[in-house]
Parts: C-alpha cells; structure tokens; sequence
C-alpha cells in the first residue's frame, strides 16, 4: 500500500508507503484538528467505513489534537492519510520522500500569499516566482 496526505485546505499527497497495523493491510487515516473533535471523528468515521468497502482494507481514523503533530505522524508513517492545511500541506512533502499530491480544491489554486517588509529591509515588489529569492537571509 502507500501511504496518501490530503490537505483540506490546499492539495492530497501521496507517499510511497502505507500500512500501519501489524499484519500492514490497514490504511491509517487522519486530519488536521480544525474542527470540533467529535464532528472529525464523525465525519472521517464515515470515511473510514466507505473506504473500507471500496477498498476491500481496513481503513481506521486516528484523531490529532496539534496540526503539527499530524505532520510528524504522517512523516514517520503513524498516519497514511492525512488531510491538511495550505501550510501543513507543504510541510510533509517536503519532509517524506515520495510524497506527492494527488488532490486539492478548485479554489486552492487562486490563494495568494502577501509579504509585508519594512522599506529599511531594502526588498523591493516581487511579480514572479523568481523574486522570492529576494526574501532570502531576511
């Protein structure tokens, strides 16, 4: 199996490794705690139980109560899917090798960061990609 990271907020990873059980045929599935506990544990239960059905495996959630602690768990394999954040995305396939994305929402892709400096810092408007080196040593 392989091991899948789903951002909520911006994309699903896809890593190269999945099964946590002792017999390694469960799918371990999280999420980033962004909404009351119970309602999580609800709603990915049902998940977990129609994935179970369309897989033919074992697919049980496992509640986080950190965001950061879904990124640890997802890198050292507790947690085969995970849904995540913009920032929690990133964060995981940047750390797990073989980590890809494999979804993320119609409206992720038109998010935009803003960086604020003071003019003393001498960085000057980024239009591209490119110019973010500029953010560099500040």
């Amino acid at each position: 199996m392989r091991r899948l990271c789903i951002c909520l907020v911006a994309v699903i990873v896809f890593a190269s490794s999945c099964g946590n059980s002792d017999d390694g045929e469960s799918l371990v599935i999280g999420a980033i705690p962004d909404q009351d506990p119970e309602l999580l544990a609800r709603n990915y239960g049902q998940l977990a139980d129609y994935l179970s059905g369309e897989l033919g495996v074992e697919v049980v959630f496992q509640p986080v109560t950190e965001y950061d602690a879904a990124v640890v768990q997802f890198r050292v394999g507790d947690l085969d899917l995970v849904w995540f954040g913009g920032l929690t995305g990133v964060q995981p396939r940047l750390q797990v090798d073989g980590a890809e994305t494999i979804a993320q929402r119609d409206i992720d892709q038109r998010f935009t960061s803003v960086f604020i400096a003071n003019t003393s810092a001498g960085i000057g408007p980024i239009s591209d990609l490119g110019g973010l080196a500029g953010l560099a040593g500040h």
